[in-house]
């Protein structure tokens, strides 16, 4: 928590130690030590915390503290942004293995709607008729497909189970819509998504702007595979 790093602070701010003229007399000179699966090679002018748990609760907390990062390589900078585009945007090799895959997992705050979002869902106009859209949702292998208008505005969902023995023929898609849905924003993330499924109890979340128009649709099985990811990373890593 941030006590943790409250008195890591006070720890550091009171510590005075001074090293004139270091000479290595047999080995490489520094030590390797691992933390969060990183590798760091510590000289004896590295500030060397002792405590891994502290020093990984530090580094969590430094990123979700601050607005933004700056990452050095030997005296350079390379990459200074905000956490968020810093983790999801490394940018070289060298960041991208500093940060770790799986560090975003540990804010996912930061992990927003459109980052995980169906980009392109099933969508049909209003006027087309239902043999129609169950034909184009038959092709995608879904079960629903978003109804727009021509400015691509939502204006309902419709679901293949709602016409199971009901005769549909000659029928438009706006007859069988269903208008009472949740949405979320692009910008909306992952913690507060998951909130709303669980409390609505729903299956998917058309995600659209602040003027109503479709960006995307987000289904359990985005959220169940955008999940799964941080384990998958770890089995690679």
């Amino acid at each position: 928590d941030v006590n943790i790093v409250n008195y890591l602070t006070s720890n550091i701010d009171n510590l005075e130690t001074v090293i004139f003229n270091d000479k290595v007399l047999l080995g490489t000179g520094y030590i390797k030590e691992i933390s969060n699966g990183l590798m760091f090679n510590c000289s004896s002018k590295s500030f060397f915390q002792v405590n891994g748990m502290q020093a990984e609760k530090m580094y969590d907390e430094a990123i979700k503290l601050a607005d933004k990062i700056a990452i050095m390589n030997n005296g350079e900078l390379v990459q200074y942004d905000k956490p968020e585009k810093i983790l999801k945007h490394p940018a070289n090799d060298f960041v991208k293995n500093f940060v770790g895959t799986k560090r975003i997992w540990t804010s996912p705050n930061l992990i927003k709607v459109r980052d995980i979002m169906i980009e392109r869902p099933v969508c049909c106009k209003e006027n087309f008729s239902v043999f129609y859209c169950l034909n184009k949702m038959r092709m995608a292998k879904v079960d629903s497909a978003m109804i727009v208008d021509n400015e691509q505005k939502l204006k309902g969902i419709l679901y293949a189970s709602s016409l199971v023995n009901i005769n549909y023929e000659n029928k438009k898609a706006k007859d069988f819509i269903e208008e009472d849905f949740i949405t979320a924003n692009p910008s909306d993330n992952i913690v507060d998504l998951l909130k709303k499924v669980n409390e609505n109890n729903i299956n998917l979340v058309p995600v659209i702007d602040n003027k109503g128009r479709l960006k995307g649709l987000i289904t359990r099985g985005t959220l169940i595979t955008s999940l799964s990811q941080q384990f998958l990373e770890s089995e690679v890593e």
